[in-house]
C-alpha cells in the first residue's frame, strides 16, 4: 500500500479524535482507523 496524505486546512481543538477513513474504487474497499491530532495555532511573520 502506498503513502497517502490528506491536508485538512481548518480544524479546531474539538475536532481531535478517532476517525474512520474509507476508500472505495473498482478494486474494492479499504478501511483504516486514524487518530487526528490538532496542534496549536501557526503564525507566519514577514
Amino acid at each position: 500500500m502506498g503513502k497517502t496524505v490528506m491536508n485538512i486546512l481548518s480544524t479546531r481543538l474539538k475536532d481531535e479524535g478517532k476517525y474512520k477513513c474509507v476508500a472505495t474504487n473498482s478494486a474494492g474497499t479499504a478501511t483504516q482507523m486514524i487518530h487526528l491530532f490538532v496542534g496549536g495555532r501557526i503564525s507566519f511573520c514577514c
